[in-house]
């Protein structure tokens, strides 16, 4: 998890982390100082939390780091919303930025089986 104090990253690092530390991580995303959570497994796939701010999130994972998931929104719109993620604001389409049930499901589904969730939709990038 990141931890912004100015433009420093003093962010922490866990390995195998219980469901609830990564739960607790999560909840700490604020779109300020916590911008951004990385799960990494250890055959290099990972999944990637960001934003926050406003109860909104974006979700990206990767197996193989060549193809790209992305957790969407089905009927939302691609305006876009700024978001700082990784401690830098950027602009995401409006269905990539998913509330806290929806991203903590994609989340628990990735840390505890190492898979996407196929309940919910993902958009190749």
């Amino acid at each position: 998890m990141d931890s912004w104090n100015g433009n420093i990253d003093i962010g922490e690092t866990y390995d195998n982390p219980s469901w609830e530390l990564i739960l607790a991580s999560i909840a700490r995303l604020n779109g300020k100082r916590h911008t951004l959570v990385s799960l990494n497994m250890k055959d290099d796939s990972y999944m990637l939390i960001g934003g926050g701010e406003s109860g909104k999130y974006i979700v990206t994972t990767s197996f193989n780091n060549v193809s790209f998931y992305n957790l969407v929104f089905g009927s939302m719109g691609c305006e876009p919303i700024q978001l700082v993620v990784g401690g830098q604001l950027g602009d995401y389409p409006q269905k990539m930025c998913v509330d806290f049930d929806t991203m903590s499901l994609a989340v628990k589904t990735y840390a505890l089986e190492g898979k996407i969730d196929n309940s919910l939709v993902w958009e190749l990038d």
